[in-house]
């Protein structure tokens, strides 16, 4: 079963604002490799999205190569609902936080 993968607007945002820090830092050539990055982890999300970690109740999270990032992401039904991307050397949310997330 082939899985849909949405992102919450939260996650989109912090997608984007990660991107637009590697074209700025790094230039253009490495933020579309965090670009292709992501692209092949959702990949994996609408696969398999059960591979991964479970961190709290449905909660999961999936950890990006080559970048310090991860998807925390909820499976419900056929839908794979991205919650957040985490920045791994930043202070994280609380799960009550990431739970409160999945409620929105």
């Amino acid at each position: 079963m082939a899985y849909q993968v949405r992102y919450t607007g939260f996650a989109a945002h912090e997608v984007k604002e990660a991107f637009a820090w590697y074209r700025d830092q790094a230039g253009e050539t490495v933020a579309a490799r965090f670009m292709d990055e992501v692209a092949r982890v959702e990949g994996h999300l609408r696969s398999n999205p059960f591979l991964y970690q479970r961190i709290a109740d449905e909660v999961r999270h999936l950890v990006l190569r080559r970048f310090p990032y991860a998807l925390i992401y909820a499976i419900s039904g056929d839908a794979v609902t991205v919650l957040g991307c985490l920045h791994s050397s930043r202070e994280p949310l609380t799960l009550a936080a990431w739970l409160n997330r999945l409620r929105r």
